[in-house]
């Protein structure tokens, strides 16, 4: 069974917000690898290649998230509530703010420290 965590988010989305992410795979940790390391070997290439495995990238990375995430209650930015699961689209809704915080959150479930594996 793969690990889950449930992190509170009351200073992205107010009181109460939380999210509940489980583990990658080794197979989604894989492709998401595959995807950094070629979008870090583009360096400031803005050609329309690149933009096209940048864009490829965060599609990737917003179907890991979907896949991985457990149990949420966001809304959006009118104050409805997003879709559980979410979908890309829900994804879409979220401030650069909330969506960085997804993928840390998620790096840290899946890569948890030795206090974290012991605890």
């Amino acid at each position: 069974m793969r690990r889950t965590k449930t992190i509170p988010t009351d200073d992205l989305q107010g009181a109460g917000s939380f999210v509940t992410l489980r583990t990658m795979s080794r197979g989604e940790r894989r492709h998401l690898g595959e995807f950094a390391d070629q979008v870090s070997a583009l360096g400031d290439d803005e050609s329309p290649a690149a933009q096209e495995l940048n864009a490829a990238a965060l599609r990737a990375g917003d179907e890991t998230i979907c896949a991985c995430l457990v149990n949420w209650n966001w809304t959006d930015a009118a104050g409805e509530p997003l879709p559980c699961p979410p979908t890309p689209s829900a994804l879409d809704q979220l401030s650069d703010e909330e969506r960085q915080f997804l993928f840390g959150a998620l790096y840290e479930v899946s890569f948890p420290t030795e206090e974290e594996k012991n605890a």
